[in-house]
């Protein structure tokens, strides 16, 4: 408790990946700070751009013999911030029910202002608007299940979610249509 770390930071990236560190650092996680390259999706970069990039690094990720041994793979966007340090994930990974889950993401609630109502989810049956995952913080169990999600996702790019290349939250507007 008597030690302190003095950080000054200049940014909300800097924020986010201090805070993420340092979440990581109290638990005992391991934390990788992964840079992400345009080569990763070669010549459809400038098509599927960063959103994409994440999500061929999930599917790179769950699929990978070097985090096999992991249970739980947490992927945070740049702008994500750990709140309340004290609580670990496991901690909310049992309240949220979710240990027998292999995806846990927050969701986004039904927007009601205009400007956002491209964005809703309309369930076709009822017409009511729907949650909607949010990925910029995920959770995978590092099992069978993820990684056949993770596939499908990644590469619906190119088949059903080809209708989303120009909206704001490809990987997100994708992950909603599963």
């Amino acid at each position: 408790v008597g030690d302190r770390i003095d950080v000054k930071v200049k940014s909300l990236p800097e924020l986010s990946e201090t805070s993420t560190f340092l979440y990581a650092l109290q638990h005992g996680y391991t934390y990788k700070r992964l840079y992400v390259q345009e080569e990763v999706l070669g010549e459809n970069y400038d098509v599927y751009d960063s959103q994409w990039v994440k999500v061929h690094t999930i599917y790179k990720l769950l699929h990978s013999e070097s985090t096999r041994h992991f249970e739980y793979i947490v992927i945070t966007d740049l702008d994500t911030a750990f709140m309340r340090p004290d609580i670990s994930l496991g901690d909310k990974i049992e309240e949220w029910g979710g240990t027998q889950a292999s995806i846990l993401m927050p969701t986004d609630p039904p927007r009601n202002h205009a400007s956002y109502s491209k964005y809703n989810v309309v369930d076709p049956e009822t017409g009511e608007k729907m949650l909607i995952a949010n990925t910029g913080f995920q959770i995978w169990k590092n099992n069978d299940i993820s990684r056949k999600y993770a596939e499908d996702w990644y590469n619906a790019r190119d088949g059903d979610c080809i209708k989303y290349r120009n909206d704001d939250f490809r990987d997100q507007s994708c992950f909603n249509d599963f």
